[in-house]
């Protein structure tokens, strides 16, 4: 799935903008393209890149659910949930051109 791949969260704060620390945005796109023999449409990626951050914020809600309910006393489940669904509600607002 392209847009999982891309998604924000592989990209390292210490790789500046290179995805998985290694390749930029379009660098990545290319690749796929040139392995996959495919070519991608730019807006139905944004779509999917849209649909990834619903689809993450869903699996860190569901992990803090998990903690809070006593089905896990790891506290990973808890933290990722409090920290990282503002990082995807950021992610979807500046994919969908809101104004910050």
């Amino acid at each position: 799935d392209l847009a999982w791949a891309l998604h924000p969260d592989w990209i390292p704060s210490a790789a500046g903008d290179k995805i998985a620390g290694h390749l930029d945005y379009d660098e990545a796109i290319r690749a796929w393209e040139a392995s996959s023999a495919m070519q991608v449409d730019r807006a139905a990626l944004k779509w999917w890149a849209l649909f990834t951050c619903v689809k993450c914020a869903a699996i860190f809600t569901t992990g803090g659910a998990k903690f809070l309910r006593a089905h896990s006393s790891d506290l990973t489940y808890a933290t990722i949930s409090w920290v990282a669904i503002h990082t995807q509600e950021r992610y979807m607002i500046d994919l969908m051109g809101v104004q910050k």
